[in-house]
């Protein structure tokens, strides 16, 4: 039995899809995938009814995460333009709670998020959209790399063990109010990545709590997304998602 996937992108942010009963979801099976064809995450879809799934997630070191609002959106994509569900809202049954993802145009999707939540930390903004983010504002976006053994130590230290946390630095526009650059270190791929929807919703929240701004564009280095926590109980996101390639894998199942 041939395993076969289909590689998507939401802003940089990649993704596997696999839609195949048969196939038995392993965080070994997710590392292999993403070490045959590089990606940030596999997605073992799992479709209870017209418009609503299930998924099992996996990061590409195999660590699963409560939510990624990036990969929404690819699952979005995939059942619209792969499954040809025409829902007006697709419901994504996750470990943060249910995501309800609405088709927009031009391969674009708005992603009614999980809650927004502040958590309680003496040193850090931490907080919680799915899954936990620390979120420092820094001078400037072009330089992020230097910051990457903070971001390593911060999520590592044992103040957010066992789980760990995903730390997102931004830096607002000085040309703006709605605009923040972001960038996010997430747990599971152990580095920077193109972009993180979470991340985006968290730098959107500390916009939120410190210069009491609702509606965000936030640009990460994979694209941009708008996102709008005047709710924090329902947060929305809207970005892209894209197709990249079908993949066959020398993988025995």
């Amino acid at each position: 039995m041939s395993l076969r996937s289909v590689h998507l992108s939401g802003t940089g942010n990649t993704f596997h899809i696999v839609n195949d009963p048969q196939v038995r979801p392993t965080a070994a099976l997710a590392r292999e995938m993403c070490l045959q064809f590089t990606a940030d995450g596999v997605v073992f879809l799992k479709p209870h009814d017209q418009g609503f799934y299930g998924w099992d997630f996996f990061n590409n070191d195999g660590s699963t995460a409560e939510m990624c609002g990036n990969a929404t959106r690819c699952v979005g994509y995939y059942v619209k333009n792969f499954l040809n569900d025409n829902s007006a809202v697709i419901k994504l049954e996750t470990a943060a709670g249910i995501v309800e993802i609405k088709p927009l145009v031009e391969d674009r999707f708005e992603v009614r998020m999980t809650p927004a939540k502040v958590l309680s930390h003496p040193k850090h903004f931490y907080c919680n959209t799915g899954v936990p983010h620390v979120v420092i504002e820094i001078a400037t976006q072009d330089n992020f790399i230097q910051h990457k053994e903070m971001c390593r130590a911060i999520r590592q230290s044992k103040d957010f063990a066992p789980q760990g946390t995903n730390v997102t630095l931004i830096k607002r526009s000085t040309h703006t109010d709605v605009r923040i650059d972001s960038v996010s270190f997430e747990r599971g791929v152990e580095d920077f990545t193109e972009a993180c929807g979470s991340g985006a919703v968290a730098a959107a929240l500390y916009n939120r709590e410190k210069y009491n701004i609702n509606k965000v564009t936030v640009e990460m280095p994979g694209g941009q997304v708008t996102v709008d926590i005047k709710d924090v109980e329902h947060p929305t996101m809207i970005g892209p998602a894209h197709y990249i390639k079908d993949c066959v894998y020398d993988i025995k199942i």
